[in-house]
């Protein structure tokens, strides 16, 4: 936890044993009151207040289910890199039925080469924990990749 005059942050971080699996780091600012979650290796979501942004969940439960799907494997992203650098980043995680995508690019004024992309159907954290194609929304987007 860091901390200052009148200001507290937490960050919580999980780093699943398989390779395969997204990890998930969330940053909790009390004087911003936002909760930054950073699914795989690009998905940015910021979850403000009042929650909602993604799903008609509150802020508390719409962090715990943006966690959840990256757990339960229903994550997927394509990021763009930069020598191991993310230069851009677009996601979709599976809330329910819904989907909440997220997009991202960095802005340069100086692009110093042309980043290559990658693709990463992330899987859930323990095998037994793969959801069916019902759990993961059913989307054909999913069976394409």
């Amino acid at each position: 936890m860091k901390s200052g005059p009148g200001r507290s942050e937490v960050t919580a971080s999980l780093t699943p044993t398989r390779s395969t699996a997204a990890p998930v780091v969330a940053h909790v600012d009390d004087e911003e009151r936002v909760i930054d979650v950073v699914l795989g290796r690009g998905g940015f979501y910021e979850v403000p207040p009042a929650g909602r942004r993604y799903s008609d969940l509150d802020q508390l439960d719409e962090v715990r289910a943006l966690c959840m799907a990256a757990i339960r494997g229903c994550y997927h992203e394509t990021v763009w890199l930069r020598g191991n650098d993310v230069v851009r980043s677009s996601g979709v995680a599976v809330i329910g039925s819904a989907e909440a995508p997220v997009h991202w690019a960095q802005l340069s004024l100086r692009p110093l080469g042309r980043a290559r992309r990658s693709f990463f159907d992330y899987e859930p954290y323990e095998p037994e924990a793969a959801p069916t194609l019902a759990e993961r929304g059913a989307n054909p987007r999913w069976a394409a990749h």
